[in-house]
């Protein structure tokens, strides 16, 4: 998990990308998200090197 290995908690990815903390961990928890939310994620991961 890219999150993981930057050693970020949900709060500050969340934070970086402009999301909730809890939709990181629906998401990480494998729960659907909207198809804008799931580019904001993607966003993230990209950043984070993932």
């Amino acid at each position: 998990m890219a999150r993981g290995r930057a050693k970020l908690s949900t709060q500050e990815a969340a934070n970086g990308v402009g999301l909730r903390k809890d939709l990181i961990e629906a998401v990480e928890a494998e729960e659907p998200a909207t198809e804008s939310e799931t580019a904001q994620i993607k966003d993230l991961i990209a950043a984070l090197g993932g």
